[in-house]
């Protein structure tokens, strides 16, 4: 034991000595680190820590706001600088373009999505995360612990830290690497199969930031996106030199509002834009926590009954407005104060005027603009989107776009004689395709330039007095203004809106000045021009109508805190859609397009309770100025191009009043009250059979009838357009008449004949539907056959006659979609005009060959 003692003793002896010996190392070392003193001595300096923010800040200039981007000034690169308490925390992104080749669908004004973002940071790298905002969990329940299951937030962009401050607070990322990329929304749109986009790739060397905007509140990013392709295939005049192609984009980064903003239930009664949600811990059969988008409107005296906002919504006639326009664009703007006037708000909207030397512009996002552009190929005549909080759907800010096309007395795609004036299906088909991305895009003020120019050519045609033809141009100009505003206010299109008052009362003046011609400024009605004068009433709605009133009291009127009596006023208001004059559909119930919608008073270009009776009248007074157009568009010593475009305007409305009449054949007309809201109609009832059969013999005497097409006769030798250079190369000059007539007849086949109309026939009769398809299908081919079964059938007729056997072929065809009954209906009637031709007489050549061709149509199908 002693001996394990002395052993242990030793070592502790030993390890001090070590110790002593170590603690003399490091005080000698710590000396001769010393600086040597005297004449020889080298002085060295102390090593500075390095720090590489400060080296790559100080090449830069700083714009400070709520996010600081550094620019280097030798090169232009940016970076954007992130906070420490900037990460994690949500944040509003939008988008939208500045300028751009609009006939590609890129045109100022153009708003992209609002999305909620968040930058993350993971190890060396930030992330940009775009929060999906699609569904709700309800945190009592225990699936909310599940609520990050299978929902994707996906990451924009990661980017790698550059540098970062010395108190590593601070760090900086490649700027230009987001904001001149397509990471944070894609711009190049994609294109249908077999449509060859615009745009080429995107060029790194061309693509540049234009211009900074920095605020406390939001940071503004403009950058000018430059695309290139050497072998381009689309070439239009605004594209300048189609290899390449610039698009000017606007990044906009913004605070999420901290306010005491409430969300507003969204009602399928009332027609709001809104933000869609889906509740995924709700049992009900429809779990939609749907949001409408509204401005956050709060009273500054809450107990009053009308009381002025602590912030109107505010609106800036931008400087580019002609000044003519000026006073009529504020009255109208501010005419909806009648509709908040009923939600408890006195002066809730605003219009001021953008002062000539104002040091902002009308892109940035904290004024709301009304803005004016004349394009070359412009894409719309007017347009109101605004973007919002996608958490709870409040407006955070909106423009209206106008286009001069609106107010002048141009027709679209005047090149293209047989279609010119008035819209097809194919026409409507390439609007979804270029432009079904944008739900905010409006097609009002193109239907407001047609209109405006229908109106002026009918009334020099009249021989109607100057301050008239003013007094159109006022109101379709304030009727625009007024539409365009309420679509920044939330309000969606209500197609239904022509229907509220019956032929007569849109002749009485007390009763359109009662409530106007249409219950809502959102629809695309019919120009109301009266062919005799004492008639004339209101062209179009100068004041919101009595559906504004109701929409915008549900929308704005101030909400209670109880959320169960909440809900129950919101509802009590919604109860009252099953009056008449709050009726509603929107673009997705509209009938504009063969086989579309079901309910004929759900459409656009009509007016009034019986869209037959009012499309007969405009079809006799197309036909009444028809014949007076040649001594009025001819004047002087001028080209013959007034004459065409008049005639172009006259018989496009009259084409568009045919597809309007169609309409009615085989319609259902839908109610959505609620169950146990007072109403008089059932959810679906069928158009009462007089009203299919008035309209079908409406279009036998309009587009199918031997005299439908003869007032024109005696100046279709004049529609000679004027020789512009080579512009008419490949367009022969001589007026396609047969082309023209056979289309707009067409239109109406393509929706009598449509595979759902068809079926819909067929499906009605079982509630309630007495036009069945048999009677619906015999008088139709009556209407093309019977008039000339025993004379000469005239080459319109010719036409028409081959176009409907050709139809009713391709409904037997293998691929075609009709069911079994409407291919049973169609043979039988194909049987029928074999029987018809067989038997029909033939006084001239033409005659014989042509029933000789029907026959053998109809033979060959037969065979096959």
């Amino acid at each position: 034991m002693k001996h394990h003692y002395s052993r242990l003793l030793t070592i502790l002896m030993l390890a001090g000595t070590m110790i002593l010996s170590g603690d003399a190392f490091a005080q000698k070392e710590k000396a001769d680190a010393k600086p040597k003193k005297g004449k020889n001595a080298k002085q060295e300096e102390p090593k500075k820590e390095e720090d590489k923010f400060a080296d790559l800040v100080k090449k830069c200039s700083k714009s400070e706001g709520l996010f600081t981007i550094w620019r280097d000034t030798v090169t232009g690169k940016s970076y954007l600088e992130l906070r420490e308490d900037q990460l994690n925390k949500e944040f509003i992104y939008f988008s939208h373009i500045t300028d751009g080749p609009a006939s590609a669908g890129y045109f100022r004004g153009s708003y992209g999505d609002s999305k909620i973002i968040r930058f993350t940071k993971v190890f060396d790298r930030i992330e940009i995360i775009h929060e999906n905002t699609d569904y709700y969990y309800d945190p009592e329940s225990a699936l909310f612990l599940a609520k990050d299951a299978n929902i994707n937030d996906p990451v924009l962009a990661n980017e790698k830290i550059e540098v970062t401050s010395k108190d590593g607070k601070t760090v900086l990322i490649d700027g230009d690497a987001i904001f001149l990329s397509e990471k944070f929304q894609m711009v190049k749109f994609p294109t249908p199969p077999g449509q060859p986009s615009a745009l080429g790739g995107l060029s790194k060397e061309r693509t540049r930031i234009k211009a900074l905007n920095n605020y406390p509140k939001n940071t503004e990013i403009k950058v000018n996106y430059v695309y290139e392709n050497s072998s381009p295939t689309r070439f239009e005049t605004d594209m300048t030199d189609p290899r390449y192609i610039t698009v000017g984009y606007q990044h906009s980064l913004l605070e999420m509002p901290e306010n005491d903003y409430q969300p507003r239930a969204d009602d399928p009664r009332i027609g709001y834009f809104n933000t869609q949600v889906d509740d995924m811990t709700s049992f009900d059969e429809t779990p939609y926590r749907d949001m409408i988008h509204r401005w956050n409107l709060v009273k500054k005296e809450p107990n009053a009954k009308l009381s002025e906002p602590v912030e109107p919504i505010t609106y800036w006639i931008e400087n580019t407005t002609p000044k003519e326009f000026r006073p009529i664009v504020k009255e109208a703007c501010e005419r909806w104060n009648i509709a908040f006037e009923k939600a408890g708000f006195k002066n809730a909207v605003v219009c001021l005027e953008q002062p000539d030397d104002a040091t902002w512009d009308a892109g940035d996002i904290r004024y709301n603009v009304i803005r004016w552009t004349s394009s070359p190929l412009p894409p719309f005549g007017g347009y109101g989107p605004s973007f919002v909080n996608p958490r709870t759907g409040q407006i955070l800010g909106a423009d209206i776009m106008i286009e001069l096309v609106a107010l002048i007395n141009r027709v679209r795609a005047e090149g293209v004689f047989s279609t010119a004036g008035f819209p097809t299906d194919e026409e409507f088909s390439k609007m979804d395709e270029q432009f079904g991305r944008n739900p905010f895009l409006c097609f009002a003020s193109q239907h407001t330039n047609h209109n405006l120019a229908f109106g002026i050519t009918a009334s020099s045609a009249l021989n109607m007095d100057q301050a008239a033809e003013k007094e159109i141009v006022r109101q379709m100009l304030y009727r625009l203004i007024l539409h365009e505003t309420g679509h920044t206010l939330g309000l969606m299109h209500n197609m239904r809106a022509s229907t509220m008052l019956s032929p007569a009362e849109i002749k009485d003046k007390a009763k359109v000045a009662e409530n106007g011609l249409c219950n809502s400024v959102m629809e695309y009605p019919a120009f109301n021009y009266a062919t005799d004068p004492k008639d004339q009433t209101l062209y179009c709605d100068v004041n919101p109508g009595p559906y504004d009133l109701w929409v915008i009291e549900y929308g704005y009127s101030p909400g209670l805190s109880d959320p169960i009596a909440e809900k129950f006023r919101l509802n009590k208001i919604a109860e009252r859609s099953s009056d008449p004059k709050l009726a509603f559909g929107n673009d997705a119930d509209d009938m504009r397009s063969s086989g579309s919608g079901i309910d004929p008073d759900v459409n656009i270009y009509d007016l009034s309770s019986d869209p037959v009776a009012y499309g007969s009248e405009r079809c006799d007074l197309v036909n009444k100025i028809l014949p007076k157009l040649k001594d009025k568009f001819t004047k002087g010593n001028e080209s013959y191009q007034a004459l065409l475009m008049a005639y172009l305007l006259a018989t496009g409305e009259y084409g568009t009043q045919l597809r309007v009449m169609t309409r009615q054949i085989g319609g259902v007309h839908y109610n959505r009250a609620n169950h146990g809201q007072p109403t008089d109609r059932n959810p679906l009832v069928p158009v009462s059979e007089d009203k299919q059969r008035a309209a079908m013999k409406a279009l036998e005497k309009y587009a199918f009838g031997p005299q439908a097409w003869s007032a024109s006769s005696d100046l279709l030798q004049f529609l000679l357009p004027q020789r512009r250079g080579f512009d008419h190369f490949g367009q022969n000059q001589d007026p396609h008449i047969h082309q023209r007539i056979l289309n707009m007849q067409r239109e109406c086949l393509n929706h009598l004949l449509h595979p759902e109309v068809m079926q819909r026939i067929t499906d009605s009769q079982l509630y309630g539907n007495t036009y069945t398809l048999d009677k619906v299908m015999t008088e139709l081919t009556n209407a093309i056959f019977q008039a000339d079964a025993k004379s000469s059938v005239s080459t319109i007729r010719q036409n028409l006659q081959v176009m409907y056997v050709e139809t009713l072929v391709k409904g037997l065809a293998s691929d075609s979609r009709h069911d079994r009954v409407s291919r049973g209906m169609m043979l039988s009637e194909m049987k029928r005009i074999d029987q018809m031709m067989a038997s029909g007489v033939s006084p001239d050549g033409l005659t014989k060959a042509h029933r000789d061709h029907v026959r053998t149509i109809i033979r060959k199908a037969l065979e096959s």
